[in-house]
């Protein structure tokens, strides 16, 4: 009994499973194994989204900081690759509209966005470590435009838009028995036409630089025309008259029920009060309506600036024009005030618009030193403005930031034929017939860097650049090329982006972009038309319902 107990508890003990020994070496490996892969996944991760990445080089691994891609489209909807590839990353900033790309390797990529129905917009851009490289503006183009016909405007000269781009006023010449000059006024959003201005013996004198001027309330216009006046031949009858040209102005209301219609040669004096020697009336330029009123009229003419107050009602009396500042070479108002520039290189400005008061010296410009009516100032503000003179195309620059007390006179090129400010003052766009350029007038810190007192060129062509204008962003420009419409970025990252917008079947200068409602105007001619008609776009999107969707 006994010695069976004892069997029995033997063998119980034998069948019984063995207990692990406490703290094997197989333990203590595996959970050094999982803690040690633990720390490394959350190391991983933790580098990853800060934006580490694992490079080998000569079979060397290091661990580096990669940057990002930054980008506003339009259209939204694109497909962007970098160096071939589509980028995993990629979050939708809601408030901006903005995408970013996190998780690009420093150094050179090649950085495309395209969209269906568009042209690709592409560049080869420069990634550094732990800096995101922001593309603010790329506007895509169309690879074919939807185009509204503006058949109420046929074969224009040149097109002449209200401030608001409401109304276009443009020049028709007819020459038959008597030269007729006729300007049709169309009201854009309906295409009716509101009225056909008409003026005998005159032909339209539409020099460069000079434009049909629409009043601040878009009532009236001042025309600049060639006619024919009689004068009378020395030592002949009067009846031997003989029809002479003259350069002229015409101030003139768009009303159909107004008849009012006034030469400016007609107002002025035949002699200079104070010389008493004979105008020249060839010396008519610059003629401009004040800024802020409808009755006002300034224009030099021998040299002097004068100031017209005009009545447009048909039975008034015409004031005798005013003359109220000598030796002037050019002239410009801006949104702070008036700004002349005197024969001597001196430049007067005036914030109450007027040189009787408040007349202030701002700068000199050595190179101004011309005849009167051959310069032509564009003013910005007091600290900001250019001249460029008609003969040479000498762009000159005056530019003072007062924030960091930075102040340059210089000429800019020779050979220029336009220049404009952009809208916030911070870039002067100026072409040449082959090259466009632009000066940076203030330090931009932002993205793509710019320096005060800097100048990029843009683009070149040796076909001939027509004409050049903003869009609304200011970063983009569309050149005028022959037969060609170009848009081109200013962004100088990776080159300059130049994209064909159309092509068109004639040559001219006749482009306006409406900035505020993205619609871009010009002149073709297709087969089934008889004569040029102008048409339009929208360009470069259509305008957002809401602020924040553009």
């Amino acid at each position: 009994m006994h010695k069976n107990g004892i069997m029995f508890v033997l063998k119980e003990a034998t069948m019984r499973p063995k207990r692990p020994t406490a703290n094997p070496l197989s333990r203590i490996i595996f959970f050094w194994v999982m803690a040690c892969s633990c720390i490394l996944v959350t190391c991983t991760v933790i580098f990853l989204s800060l934006g580490y990445r694992v490079s080998v080089t000569d079979n060397i691994m290091t661990l580096i900081y990669t940057g990002s891609i930054k980008y506003k489209s339009e259209p939204r909807d694109v497909t962007v690759t970098i160096d071939g590839r589509i980028p995993g990353a990629q979050r939708l900033n809601f408030i901006n509209g903005t995408y970013h790309i996190t998780g690009v390797r420093h150094g050179l990529h090649d950085v495309r966005i395209e969209a269906s129905g568009y042209k690709p917009w592409e560049k080869t851009v420069r990634v550094r470590s732990g800096i995101t490289t922001d593309f603010w503006n790329v506007p895509l183009v169309r690879e074919k435009y939807e185009q509204t016909r503006h058949p109420s405007v046929v074969a224009p000269q040149k097109t002449y838009f209200s401030a608001d781009l409401a109304f276009l006023a443009y020049p028709q010449t007819v020459t038959d028995d008597t030269q007729t000059l006729f300007v049709p006024v169309i009201s854009i959003a309906d295409g009716t036409a509101i009225n056909t201005l008409s003026f005998t013996d005159t032909a339209f004198a539409g020099a460069p630089h000079e434009n049909i001027e629409w009043s601040p309330s878009q009532e009236s216009l001042i025309i600049p025309v060639e006619r024919l006046v009689n004068e009378s031949i020395e030592n002949q009858s009067a009846n031997d008259d003989i029809s002479t040209p003259r350069k002229d102005y015409v101030i003139t209301r768009i009303d159909p029920e107004s008849e009012y219609y006034v030469y400016i040669s007609e107002i002025l004096p035949d002699f200079d009060p104070g010389t008493l020697k004979p105008l020249n009336f060839d010396s008519l330029s610059h003629v401009r309506w004040h800024p802020r009123r409808t009755d006002v009229v300034f224009f030099i003419a021998d040299g002097s600036l004068y100031e017209l107050t005009v009545s447009t009602e048909e039975d008034s009396v015409q004031e005798e024009a005013k003359k109220i500042a000598e030796n002037v070479v050019a002239y410009d108002f801006a949104d702070d005030g008036l700004y002349i520039l005197d024969q001597s290189g001196r430049l007067f400005g005036s914030s109450s618009f007027s040189l009787t008061e408040d007349l202030t010296e701002i700068t000199f410009f050595p190179s101004s030193k011309d005849q009167p009516g051959s310069v032509r100032l564009i003013a910005y503000d007091e600290n900001r403005i250019a001249h460029i003179t008609t003969n040479t195309g000498d762009l000159t620059v005056y530019n003072l930031d007062t924030t960091n007390e930075q102040e340059v006179t210089r000429r800019l090129e020779t050979g220029i034929i336009d220049a404009q400010f952009s809208d916030d003052g911070k870039k002067l766009l100026f072409y040449s017939s082959n090259k466009v350029f632009v000066y940076f007038v203030r330090d931009w810190i932002a993205q793509p860097q710019r320096d005060f007192n800097t100048i990029k060129e843009v683009t070149a062509s040796a076909n001939g650049i027509t004409s050049v204008l903003w869009i609304s962003d200011y970063e983009h420009v569309i050149t005028v090329i022959g037969d060609t419409l170009n848009l081109v970025g200013i962004d100088h990252r990776g080159g300059f982006q130049e994209t064909n917008i159309l092509t068109r079947n004639l040559a001219d200068q006749n482009v306006v972009m409406n900035k505020n409602d993205h619609i871009l105007y010009f002149t073709d001619k297709f087969d089934s038309d008889d004569f040029p008609i102008l048409r339009s776009i929208v360009f470069p999107f259509e305008k957002a319902t809401f602020p924040l969707l553009q």
